[in-house]
C-alpha cells in the first residue's frame, strides 16, 4: 500500500476508495466469476474500519496528508481546529511545574545578582537628556494580543489548504518538517498522525523471519540469540 520506509496511515482511506472503484462489478464486461469474486472482496471491505473513532482517526490522517488533503470534507476540517486546542491544551499543562520551578530559580538569582552587584544605568545621550520628559509620555501601541488559537488554527488550515499538492510519491514527513515554523498548530498535530504505520508488512515480515529461526528444535534458545541470528539474517 505505501512505501516501507515511510508506511503512514493518510494513504489509507484513499486506496480503500481506488479499491472500490476497481472492484465495482461491470456484468457486461467481466465473467460471472470475476463478478463474483469483486463482490465477495467488495464486501469484505466494507466490513473494514466500521468503528467511528478509528474512521474519524483516518480521515483526519487523510486531511494532514497533503497528497490526498482534497478529499477532506469540511466536518473533518471542523474536527481538526479542536484536536489542535486540545493538543495545545496538554502542552500548556505539562509546563506550569518547570515555569514555576524555572521563575523561582530566576528569583533567587536576581535576588543574589541585587546584593552583590549594583545595576548600572545606561548613559542617556544629549537628545534623550534634552526629551526624556516626552520620552516618558510615549506609549507603546504595536504590541497587538496574540490571536486565540482557535483563529490560528483556521489560518494555517487555510494556507495548508491553498499549498500545491504533492505527488503520491513524496515525503510527507519532510513536508511537515520544512514548514514546522510555518504552520507550526498543523505541524505539530501532523506528528499524531504520522507515527502510526498504515500497513504492517515490515512488522509481518520480522515475526515470518523469527518464526522460520525458532523451530520446534530450537524452542529453547536464548532470547538474545534470537535477536543475533534476526540480525544476521538481516543483514547478508
Amino acid at each position: 500500500m505505501s512505501a516501507e520506509k515511510r508506511p503512514t496511515s493518510g494513504p489509507v482511506l484513499p486506496m480503500m476508495d481506488k479499491l472500490r472503484k476497481h472492484l465495482s462489478p461491470d456484468e457486461e464486461a467481466d465473467y460471472v466469476f470475476a463478478c463474483d469474486i469483486k463482490a465477495a472482496t467488495l464486501n469484505d471491505l466494507e466490513t473494514r474500519y466500521q468503528e467511528s473513532q478509528r474512521m474519524e482517526f483516518l480521515e483526519e490522517a487523510t486531511a494532514l496528508d497533503p497528497r490526498f488533503k482534497g478529499m477532506a470534507t469540511d466536518e473533518v476540517w471542523e474536527r481538526v481546529v479542536p484536536a489542535i486546542e486540545a493538543r495545545q491544551d496538554v502542552h500548556v499543562k505539562k509546563e506550569p511545574k518547570d515555569v514555576t520551578a524555572t521563575q523561582s530559580e530566576t528569583e533567587t538569582q536576581d535576588s543574589h545578582e541585587d546584593e552583590e552587584v549594583p545595576v548600572k544605568l545606561a548613559k542617556l545621550s544629549a537628545m534623550e537628556e534634552i526629551f526624556i520628559d516626552e520620552d516618558e509620555d510615549v506609549e507603546v501601541t504595536h504590541v497587538e494580543p496574540p490571536l486565540p488559537i482557535s483563529i490560528r488554527a483556521q489560518q494555517e488550515i487555510h494556507t495548508y489548504k491553498n499549498l500545491p499538492k504533492l505527488c503520491s510519491t513524496d515525503d510527507i514527513v519532510a513536508f511537515w518538517k520544512e514548514r514546522s515554523l510555518s504552520l507550526p498548530l498543523l505541524s505539530s498535530l501532523a506528528k499524531r498522525y504520522l507515527v502510526v504505520p498504515g500497513i504492517s508488512v515490515p512488522s509481518g515480515r520480522v515475526f515470518s523471519t523469527t518464526g522460520d529461526i525458532v523451530s520446534t528444535e530450537r524452542a529453547c534458545l536464548d532470547p538474545e540469540n534470537v535477536n543475533v541470528l534476526l540480525f544476521l539474517n538481516k543483514n547478508t
